[in-house]
């Protein structure tokens, strides 16, 4: 799991780039978040 949680950090900014802020803030932040605890 490490190596998805490296690539899903390494590419966040990448993504958030292309995806409306609302939809970030509401929907993408908590999936993110999901993917950084164990």
């Amino acid at each position: 799991m490490p190596m998805v949680r490296r690539s899903a950090a390494t590419n966040l900014g990448k993504f958030a780039a292309t995806v409306e802020a609302a939809h970030l803030k509401t929907d993408i932040m908590s999936v993110f978040d999901d993917l950084t605890q164990d």
